[in-house]
């Protein structure tokens, strides 16, 4: 989804929000999401993408076979930020695919 996409679902939930619970405009959108005990469009979306990648990660996983090998641990175990799977390098990310966001974001 583009950022604009993003945006334009999370003015809906807002609005809806406005509606059903009936706040003035004083409270603002956070306070209520607080209130009700729901998180935001983009932090929902934000977890179901880290929880599809752990389950991913499982080797008994139908789309397991898309990442790729993992590194070697004995020399990711030394590095800075370790890593299980290599990063992929991409020269733009609009064509991003699913598991290379995944590997650059959730590891």
């Amino acid at each position: 989804m583009t950022k604009s996409q993003t945006e334009r679902l999370e003015a809906v939930q807002c609005r809806a929000l406005k509606i059903i619970f009936c706040y003035s405009s004083s409270t603002s959108y956070l306070t209520t999401l607080e209130l009700v005990g729901i998180l935001s469009f983009q932090a929902r979306r934000l977890d179901l993408s880290k929880r599809f990648f752990r389950n991913i990660c499982k080797p008994d996983n139908c789309l397991h076979h898309l990442l790729p090998p993992p590194g070697d641990l004995a020399v990711t175990s030394r590095l800075r930020k370790p890593t299980v799977y290599p990063r992929p390098s991409l020269g733009t990310k609009r064509y991003c695919s699913a598991v290379s966001y995944a590997l650059l974001n959730f590891q």
